[in-house]
């Protein structure tokens, strides 16, 4: 039996939304970073990072949410729920985008130079 105590919910779920923000404010950095051509490999790493992040809130979100909703904290369960959708709205938008990039680059879409440029 496990006998330590439970995180209150109110902490799950604002670390999920927490985490949601600051997914997209990385997003957004990496988003500014990426239109620097010498910043492409921190831009990278912020859309990793954004990437991970995104997957936290996505964890803490379901966590947050299922504690929330056995305690009845209406409010908690949305804020986890928030999070959780932040998170995975991301993701597919990152997925999508490199399906996308990567398409487009095997039908040579994009022309022999651009990974020159």
């Amino acid at each position: 039996m496990d006998t330590t105590p439970a995180q209150p919910t109110t902490k799950l779920a604002k670390r999920a939304l927490n985490m949601g923000i600051y997914t997209w404010l990385g997003n957004a950095a990496g988003c500014l970073l990426g239109m620097i051509p010498l910043a492409l490999p921190l831009s990278l790493v912020a859309t990793l990072v954004t990437l991970l992040t995104g997957v936290g809130a996505m964890i803490w979100g379901v966590q947050g949410r299922r504690e929330a909703l056995q305690k009845g904290d209406d409010q908690g369960a949305r804020d986890a729920r928030i999070g959780f959708w932040l998170g995975a709205a991301h993701l597919i938008i990152v997925l999508l985008a490199g399906a996308a990039l990567g398409a487009a680059m095997h039908f040579d879409v994009l022309g022999q130079d651009f990974l020159r440029d």
